[in-house]
C-alpha cells in the first residue's frame, strides 16, 4: 500500500512538472511568434524604407530633365590660387551645350568670390554655396543637380588640356552609344621638389596609358585589360559618364572619407555595358602643396583607406563577376590594402595610430590589422 501511495505521489509530481514545462513551452512559442511577427514587420518597414529611398533618390537625380550635352562638376575648397585657370580651361571649350556646376565647399579664402565673378560673365556657370562637407558629399550634391546627358569631373586645382576635349569626348561617346568613355591625362608639378617626391606620376602611375583600348567592350573586360597592363586608374576625372547609367545603378561617392574615387570608379567600370578608351591627354592634374596627395599622412587618411577597402570589397561581393574579373579585382583589393599599410607606415605629426575618434567597428578592425602587420 505504501509503495502504491509512493508511486501515486511521484506520478502527481511528474504531472505537475509536465504541466509546468507545457506552460513554459507555450510561453516560449508565443514569444517566438511575437519575435517572428516583429521581424516580419521590420522587414516590411525596411523594404518600404528602401522603396521610399529609391523613389527619393530617383526624384532627385534621374527624373531631372536633360537640357545639356555635358555637365561639368567642379568642387571648390580653398583654391583661389588655381580656380581661375581651371574655369578658363572649361569655358574655353568649343562646346556651348554644357553646364558648369561649381560647388563652393565652405571655402574660407576668396574661392567663392571668384566663382560669383565668373558666373556673372558666363551663363553656363551655376554656383552653389554650402558648408564644408568634403569632396564625396560635394560631388554627390552636384550630381543631383546635373541636367547633362553626360557627366565630367574637373577638380578645381586642375584643368582641361585642350579646347576640343569635351566636344571630342561627347561625339565619340554618342557615336558608340557608350556608358563611359575613358581618356588620359598628364601630371603638372608645381615645383621641382614635388616632382622629386612624387615621380610615380611620370613613371609607375602615369596618367597616360601605354596604348589605346579603342574597341567597345563591357566594363569588366576593359578593367581586366587595364589591370593586366598595370594601367587601371581609380580616378574620377579621367572619364566621361552617361548620367542615366549612374541613375540606373544608383552610383554615388562614399561620403566623409578621402579616396572616394576608388570606389566610384570601380563601381562604374564593373557595371558598365558599353565602354571604350581614347589615348588623348585631355586632363592636366596639378601636384601642388597642401593637397590630399602631397600633404603628410594622417590617421584620417589611414582610416579612409580602410573604409575605401571595405566599401570596395562589399561592392564586388555583391556584383556578378566573371572568373577573370574576380582574379583582377582581388589583385586590386590587395593593392588597396597595401596602400593602407603604406599610409600607416608614413604617419607623423600627430598621435600615430589613434583611431578612437572614428567609427568604432572600422577603428577596432584597423587597430587589429595594423598590429598584425607590425
Amino acid at each position: 500500500m505504501d509503495k502504491l501511495t509512493e508511486v501515486s505521489t511521484v506520478s502527481a509530481e511528474q504531472r505537475d512538472a509536465i504541466a509546468a514545462l507545457r506552460d513554459s513551452s507555450l510561453r516560449q512559442e508565443k514569444g517566438i511568434q511575437t519575435i517572428h511577427t516583429r521581424l516580419a514587420n521590420q522587414r516590411v518597414f525596411l523594404e518600404q524604407n528602401r522603396r521610399d529611398e529609391v523613389f527619393v533618390w530617383n526624384k532627385r537625380f534621374s527624373d531631372r530633365e536633360t537640357l545639356y550635352k555635358i555637365s561639368v562638376i567642379v568642387p571648390a575648397y580653398n583654391v583661389e590660387q588655381y580656380l581661375a585657370e581651371c574655369l578658363n580651361s572649361i569655358l574655353d571649350q568649343n562646346m556651348e551645350s554644357m553646364e558648369v556646376l561649381c560647388v563652393n565647399d565652405g571655402s574660407t579664402d576668396g574661392s567663392y568670390d571668384i566663382l560669383k565673378m565668373y558666373a556673372q560673365k558666363d551663363r553656363r556657370i551655376k554656383i552653389f554655396d554650402r558648408s564644408h562637407q568634403g569632396l564625396g558629399t560635394t560631388r554627390n550634391y552636384a550630381l543631383r543637380q546635373a541636367q547633362g546627358e553626360y557627366i565630367c569631373f574637373v577638380d578645381s586645382d586642375d584643368m582641361l588640356a585642350a579646347p576640343e576635349a569635351l566636344n571630342y569626348l561627347y561625339r565619340e561617346a554618342k557615336a558608340h552609344d557608350l556608358d563611359i568613355l575613358y581618356f588620359d591625362g598628364d601630371a603638372l608639378y608645381e615645383n621641382n621638389e614635388l616632382a622629386q617626391r612624387f615621380p610615380q606620376f611620370k613613371t609607375d602611375y602615369r596618367l597616360t596609358r601605354p596604348r589605346e583600348y579603342g574597341g567597345v567592350a563591357d566594363g569588366q573586360e576593359l578593367f581586366c585589360a587595364m589591370q593586366a597592363d598595370h594601367c587601371y586608374r581609380g580616378i574620377t576625372w579621367l572619364q566621361l559618364i552617361r548620367r542615366t547609367f549612374l541613375t540606373e545603378h544608383r552610383i554615388l561617392f562614399p561620403e566623409n572619407v578621402t579616396y572616394e574615387d576608388e570606389f566610384f570608379t570601380l563601381s562604374c567600370m564593373l557595371q558598365a555595358q558599353r565602354v571604350s578608351h581614347r589615348q588623348k591627354n585631355f586632363y592636366r592634374y596639378r601636384l601642388r602643396r597642401n593637397s590630399i596627395v602631397t600633404s603628410p599622412q594622417t590617421n584620417f587618411n589611414v582610416y579612409s583607406s580602410l573604409r575605401c577597402f571595405i566599401s570596395t570589397a562589399d561592392l564586388v561581393l555583391a556584383l556578378p563577376l566573371r572568373q577573370q574579373t574576380a582574379y583582377y579585382v582581388a589583385e586590386r583589393l590587395n593593392e588597396l590594402y597595401g596602400s593602407m599599410l603604406h599610409r600607416y607606415n608614413n604617419l607623423h605629426g600627430e598621435i600615430c595610430g589613434d583611431f578612437s575618434n572614428f567609427e568604432p567597428v572600422t577603428s577596432i578592425l584597423l587597430q587589429k590589422l595594423i598590429s598584425q602587420n607590425k
